[in-house]
């Protein structure tokens, strides 16, 4: 069994460790500690808030890991146990009428002097209990602090993809990025205390998720939404509604006979209050919106959570024009 190596950070109440293996590709690719099944002077590590790193109260001074025996005592057992005499006997050595298949994956095949046998008997065996195995190993400590602390749940939703069909994902703490000297520098765990941030395809998609999810249909309205841009326009209420007539007409222009007369009821005119595009399209004169950052992984949720507060409430508040000046300014309109 080769040696393992344990990277362990080292605070005031334990270690934080993980196998020094789980690196690179990896790590990104399976997201558990491959320690799970290890115990440190006897006690499992316990899991913490970064999947490949575990948590231990002291120092060890021996691991093992439980390894399973070959099952014992293999025979053919009756399987209607009323059938037992001396013609069908309850149990058969597996050996005295079986011999083992030729691929290593075989099961045993009955001995044709005794296949006549086979339909009635069943093949068992008996387990023999774990033992423990010793595992070689080497404790380095790589970073010695006070403490580590464990951070919140972090996720927003956002759409999977271009259609609505695709679904929705949540944007995570693996999508957050850190400064690359940090990741130089500090091992995972120590990672959610420094500055971090989204990338503005993320900022996007958690922006445009929450306004379709919150905006108030009567205050404001979505004119555009794709995953590339995405308009919202408030909805005034005009101060002297009208009515809005027009005439359908045929394809070469001339009327029809009689005149085909439509007409709508107007009370709002539309007003553009937010617009965005991301960086990786940067949409025709759309403003790209800068990704969510924060000094922390909670200061970034706590960044995110106002922004999206803060804007939802302009969207929502609904608007009039002002009567008395004749719709050249607007009020909020009175809650009722």
């Amino acid at each position: 069994m080769d040696k393992l190596i344990i990277l362990a950070i080292q605070t005031e109440d334990g270690f934080f460790v993980k196998d020094h293996r789980q690196d690179g590709d990896y790590a990104e690719k399976y997201q558990v500690s491959s320690l799970k099944g290890y115990f440190f002077d006897g006690v499992q590590a316990k899991p913490t808030f970064s999947p490949l790193w575990l948590k231990i109260a002291t120092k060890p001074t021996r691991i093992h890991i439980l390894q399973n025996q070959s099952n014992i005592n293999h025979r053919f057992e009756l399987i209607d146990k009323s059938l037992e005499s001396d013609k069908f006997p309850l149990v058969f050595a597996r050996e005295a009428v079986a011999e083992p298949g030729e691929c290593t994956y075989s099961s045993w095949i009955w001995k044709s002097e005794f296949q006549h046998f086979q339909s009635l008997y069943e093949e068992k065996s008996d387990p023999q209990p774990t033992i423990e195995v010793d595992q070689e190993f080497e404790f380095r400590i790589i970073l010695v602090v006070d403490n580590i602390k464990e951070y919140a749940d972090f996720s927003f939703s956002r759409a999977a993809g271009r259609y609505e069909s695709d679904g929705k994902i949540n944007v995570t703490a693996k999508s957050i990025t850190h400064q690359v000297i940090d990741k130089i520098i500090f091992p995972e765990p120590i990672l959610p205390s420094k500055p971090c941030s989204l990338s503005s395809k993320e900022t996007y998609g958690i922006i445009r998720e929450y306004i379709k999810n919150n905006i108030n249909p009567k205050a404001a309205e979505i004119t555009s939404d794709y995953d590339f841009c995405f308009t919202v326009k408030k909805k005034v209420k005009l101060a002297k509604p009208y009515t809005h007539k027009w005439e359908n007409k045929k394809d070469n222009g001339k009327s029809y006979r009689p005149p085909r007369i439509n007409q709508k009821f107007v009370e709002n005119r539309n007003v553009e209050v937010f617009e965005m595009t991301h960086a990786e399209s940067k949409y025709q004169g759309y403003t790209v919106i800068e990704g969510f950052r924060g000094d922390n992984q909670d200061d970034l949720k706590k960044n995110i959570d106002t922004y999206l507060e803060e804007l939802i409430n302009y969207i929502n508040v609904p608007l009039m024009e002002c009567s008395c000046c004749n719709g050249v300014g607007v009020l909020e309109e009175a809650k009722k």
